[in-house]
């Protein structure tokens, strides 16, 4: 997926996801929001949880976008202003607490996988140029082509 501000960057929450095949869990209830809160703490310092955003309200957003394969940029304001939520995300993607809180809200094995967006098969474009020579190449995804 698409990163809006850096385009063709793919989020490295996702690809871990993908890669893991870890869950995207439900939308934590109040014990699970303070559980997610303590699997961070040891990654940051109180100043992470000094901000005028809820930390479990932005993490509700995150899950969000990764079940629905929302770009940033479309993320409805629901859960806030999209920038400090894109930022804590990789924030506790760098720091390496979005494992530990994946681990914490898949004990019981709940969710659903990280959304992905449809690929084409490979396939063979075979025609012509302006000047009559035959040209070819195969082509992968949408808007790609290998020679």
């Amino acid at each position: 997926m698409a990163n809006r501000l850096k385009p063709g960057v793919k989020c490295p929450v996702s690809e871990w996801h993908w890669t893991t095949g870890t869950l995207i869990p439900p939308d934590p209830s109040d014990g699970e929001g303070e559980a997610v809160v303590e699997a961070v703490q040891p990654f940051f310092t109180k100043r992470h949880f000094t901000s005028k955003y809820d930390i479990r309200q932005q993490f509700s957003g995150m899950l969000y976008r990764l079940r629905n394969g929302v770009s940033w940029g479309d993320m409805p304001l629901t859960w806030g202003p999209t920038n400090p939520i894109r930022e804590r995300q990789l924030s506790w993607w760098q720091k390496g607490a979005w494992p530990k809180v994946m681990e914490t809200l898949n004990a019981g094995g709940r969710g659903v996988p990280a959304y992905r967006r449809s690929t084409l098969a490979q396939f063979m474009v075979v025609g012509r140029d302006r000047a009559g020579i035959s040209v070819q190449g195969w082509t992968g995804e949408l808007g790609t082509t290998v020679a």
